[in-house]
């Protein structure tokens, strides 16, 4: 492992590249199928990284990034908690702290392992057999310090879904929920889109129910439900999070995004699905005058792809075939009027979309009819 700076002191490898690596897999934001990397220093100081060339990022402990490449750089440090919540941490960094000390405040064992310069593996916790055998483990008793960590290893659980949970680890998760309420938002929503966009989304659920830990961020949910759901239909990602809207009403699906912060296009989406989702899966029920009422409150005719977005999401969570609906839409998207005043604009074009509703839904019937 070579560096284009001069770095002072010994410089190891460590985290979820070295994990990815031994797994043979590329790191969540890799690029050209290259692991994201991660360094710790030791036997250096703040003034001699700074010396070398690297740029201090880090507020409560010091992170350096290289200017030229990217890469961070921390020297090696311990923590001590100091009061409650994700951030109530004392750090202890100088040249005598060992790289042992530093692995140690780690979560995961599989996530407390280092490459040393010649490439040889250091894994004082036992990391590489955990991966063997696919086990998620806490390091130490001060896993539970990091409130956060108890969605980690949910989110763990989901992008990693033939890793299971060792016993141990899930009981300190369910001492941790009471500190939960310390954390942001902004760290909550991180951790539950990574955890959405996982293979299997409804591990994510099943770890936070294990732990009794759906409180209080993601209270109020029909857990058994969406597991059920998340689960029968592989939904992932955005359709993961759709099925929220899915299960729920509107007011509780939008409170839940909110409460996370989650983007605006999410929530557009999630309340969308819950106000208009199982009316768009049964239109087909509706006469043509409901069909079009429908189609308007669900901004069916306004540039864009919110609408496709929304229609995707309910084919997912219903496993319907709305191919028909979008077809629908693009043929009245086509319909104009002409030589009518503005006044009148609205009435005749609203007049020619329900004509246009009816004579495709009734050459679909037609059409579905069987011949004699």
């Amino acid at each position: 492992m070579s560096h284009p700076l001069e770095i002072p002191g010994q410089v190891f490898r460590v985290g979820g590249s070295v994990r990815d690596e031994l797994l043979g897999i590329a790191s969540a934001g890799s690029e050209n199928g290259r692991s994201d990397c991660d360094w710790v220093v030791t036997g250096s100081t703040p003034e001699a990284m700074e010396r070398a060339g690297l740029k201090r990022v880090g507020k409560a402990f010091p992170v350096f990034l290289d200017p030229g490449t990217g890469d961070q750089y921390a020297l090696a440090r311990t923590e001590t908690k100091t009061g409650r919540g994700h951030q109530a941490f004392e750090f202890r960094f100088d040249p005598n702290v060992e790289l042992a000390e530093d692995l140690k405040r780690r979560d995961l064992t599989i996530n407390a392992m280092a490459l040393d310069p010649e490439g040889k593996l250091i894994d004082p916790y036992g990391g590489q057999r955990d991966l063997e055998d696919k086990v998620l483990r806490h390091v130490s008793d001060a896993f539970t310090e990091d409130p956060l960590r108890l969605f980690r290893v949910a989110r763990f659980s989901a992008t990693m879904p033939e890793f299971d949970v060792a016993p141990e680890t899930l009981e300190l998760l369910s001492s941790m929920r009471d500190e939960l309420s310390e954390l942001s938002a902004e760290r909550v929503w991180q951790e539950y889109a990574k955890a959405m966009n996982g293979l299997t989304p409804f591990r994510f659920f099943e770890v936070l129910s294990e732990s009794n830990a759906l409180d209080p961020w993601f209270s109020g949910l029909a857990v058994i439900s969406l597991i059920s759901l998340l689960r029968e239909f592989w939904l992932r990602d955005i359709d993961a999070m759709a099925a929220v809207a899915w299960l729920h009403d509107e007011p509780s699906s939008v409170a839940l995004m909110r409460r996370l912060k989650a983007p605006g296009h999410v929530i557009r989406l999630t309340r969308d699905v819950a106000r208009h989702g199982h009316s768009l899966s049964s239109y087909t029920t509706l006469k043509p005058d409901e069909i079009l009422v429908l189609l308007e409150k669900s901004n069916a005719f306004r540039p864009g792809q919110a609408f496709g977005r929304l229609v995707s999401s309910v084919e997912a969570c219903s496993s319907i075939d709305l191919g028909e609906l979008v077809q629908l839409v693009e043929e009245v998207r086509k319909v104009r009027v002409f030589n009518v005043s503005q006044e009148e604009y609205g009435w005749w074009l609203r007049r020619a979309r329900l004509e246009a509703i009816s004579k495709y839904s009734s050459d679909l019937n037609n059409t579905d009819e069987p011949s004699n």
